[in-house]
């Protein structure tokens, strides 16, 4: 049943401003609710124009009732859901520049800044931000690495000039504990873990991302110092023997420019390294495939032995190499998930 809409037509001069507004490029809702008002203004009901636009009466009523109250700034942009960022990018933008000057550029008797005495700069004398905690402050300060666009414009332009046998890989180390997890289950059973519950053993998963492939390469071992990290490197140029090959790694321990052992091993096989910006781990995309391996194995394990949880990871692994869909985008590499 047609419902009895006593909402007033659009005037000849919003029927212009609407036809207007059609011509222009706007959201698919927004114009919707134009084309609605626009109908409505030759006269016809609510469900003819719902069956014309192909949406739900109630979706036309609700459109011609919003215009019955704001007029034609109903057809303002929608505001977007979320709640609002503690922390705006300007005011981080701040944070930053401040914190590359010294105090007694301010006016401050302190030679070097603390995270104290910068949250109180922040906080009580500029009036900033309201209230910010020590290592909410830590946190956003480590994330700037001034030298991060030229890295990445580094990692883009070699990925960019590979030779014919050349290929570029990422590397990172994910440490694996054996226990009970409570993550996703499919069951209506309560799980109940206990409180100090024993751990079944710990190893580490040494990850490689293969970018022109977008195959992973894997290996299991007890320790990520530059011990293990040169067995694996030894393993990488087995997986390829006549390849040029570009190592993209973050700025570990292990890293061949702070351990001399890697870097000798590194030198010895041929493999070249390109360093990622501190502190920032969504560079590389071996941290979207331990995601993958947190959510669908570890989470859902409660295995005896770390036999058994390697032998599940390898699965999964495996299992993701086969897929068409295996490639991962990364922002700073063009057509990178494209194979």
């Amino acid at each position: 049943m047609t419902r009895l809409l006593t909402i007033r037509r659009p005037t000849a001069r919003e029927v212009q401003l609407l036809e207007a507004f059609l011509e222009e490029e706007h959201p698919l809702q927004l114009k919707r609710r134009a084309e609605a008002i626009l109908y409505y203004g030759l006269g016809f009901d609510g469900a003819t124009i719902a069956k014309a636009l192909r949406a739900h009466p109630n979706t036309i009523y609700a459109d011609l009732q919003a215009f019955a109250r704001e007029g034609l700034a109903c057809l303002r942009p929608l505001s977007v859901g979320g709640a609002r960022p503690r922390i705006t990018p300007q005011q981080l933008a701040q944070l930053w520049e401040w914190a590359e000057c010294l105090p007694r550029d301010f006016g401050l008797l302190d030679a070097r800044w603390t995270l104290a005495s910068f949250r109180d700069f922040v906080v009580k004398r500029q009036h900033l931000l309201k209230r910010i905690s020590l290592e909410h402050l830590r946190r956003l300060l480590k994330k700037q690495d001034p030298q991060r666009p030229a890295i990445l414009a580094r990692i883009r332009r070699v990925f960019q000039h590979l030779p014919p046998n050349g290929v570029m890989v990422f590397f990172d180390v994910k440490p694996v504990t054996v226990k009970a997890y409570g993550g996703r289950r499919w069951s209506s059973h309560r799980l109940v873990l206990r409180k100090y519950q024993k751990t079944r053993g710990r190893f580490y998963l040494f990850a490689l991302y293969d970018v022109p492939s977008g195959r992973v390469r894997w290996r299991y071992y007890h320790g990520k110092d530059s011990i293990a990290v040169c067995r694996f490197m030894r393993q990488v140029r087995r997986w390829y023997p006549d390849c040029e090959v570009w190592v993209v790694l973050d700025q570990d321990s292990a890293h061949p420019r702070k351990s001399k052992e890697t870097r000798r091993v590194m030198r010895e096989l041929k493999l070249h390294w390109i360093s990622l910006p501190k502190a920032s781990p969504d560079d590389n995309p071996c941290e979207t495939i331990f995601s993958d391996v947190q959510q669908n194995v570890q989470d859902n394990s409660d295995d005896p032995d770390e036999q058994m949880m390697r032998r599940r990871i390898s699965h999964r692994l495996a299992k993701r190499n086969r897929h068409r869909d295996r490639f991962i985008e990364i922002p700073y590499l063009s057509d990178s998930h494209k194979g």
